[in-house]
């Protein structure tokens, strides 16, 4: 919920009051494939872009393409939405709002390395 910095000389004694921020809403994130379907068991890893704001979390899609993050809505946020046989998704907001949805292409990532050269 919150992270602060705190230096206390050695041997010391530091009184600190800590006020924790209100709750914060549900995000629906909702992927989709192409033509607008929803996309069943797609991976979705959801990071706060606010180093005072710890969030991270990894959910997998119902059904229905979606997922709701629990207190997540205002906050910066990076979310990568990925599922084997599609592209990866990833979008970077600055306050997260109710809804967003993400859109994967068919394709996959290759790595490789070039051994040779013809001319």
């Amino acid at each position: 919920m919150l992270r602060r910095e705190l230096e206390v000389p050695e041997a010391g004694l530091t009184n600190l009051k800590l006020t924790l921020p209100a709750p914060r809403q549900a995000v629906r994130v909702t992927v989709l494939d192409e033509r607008d379907q929803p996309l069943d068991a797609a991976q979705v890893l959801v990071m706060s872009t606010d180093a005072g704001t710890p969030l991270r979390r990894t959910l997998f899609t119902a059904p229905d393409g979606g997922v709701s993050v629990e207190d997540a809505r205002g906050l910066g946020l990076r979310i990568v939405a990925e599922a084997p046989g599609w592209i990866q998704a990833v979008a970077v907001v600055q306050s997260a709002p109710e809804e967003l949805k993400l859109r994967l292409e068919r394709g996959t990532a290759v790595s490789g390395r070039v051994t040779a050269v013809r001319i």
